[in-house]
């Protein structure tokens, strides 16, 4: 992943690395709300997924599902991708 650090000392991420994070940072979301029933506070994690084209926006989708797509979307984009412990754990409840 592309990672800059600025003069100030702040971490920006460039490049197509940004849609790559977008996916990691929507498995996880997914993986919360899945494992602990916890829901980002800004927009819901499945109306993340279908923002990015995981879920198609006319269908309702659940949540595993979108985390199973997700997961599937990741391991296009990165071939070395292997999912964390929390996803894995939310992938076989």
């Amino acid at each position: 992943m592309t990672i800059e650090e600025t003069p100030t000392g702040a971490l920006v991420i460039t490049g197509p690395d940004i849609d790559t994070y977008a996916l990691l940072t929507l498995a996880h979301a997914l993986a919360m709300k899945i494992n602990h029933g916890m829901e980002l506070s800004r927009i819901p994690a499945l109306q993340g997924a279908k923002n990015l084209g995981i879920i198609p926006k006319d269908k309702r989708g659940n949540t595993k599902t979108a985390l199973r797509l997700t997961v599937q979307k990741l391991r296009e984009v990165r071939p070395d991708y292997e999912p964390s412990a929390l996803i894995t754990k939310a992938l076989v409840k």
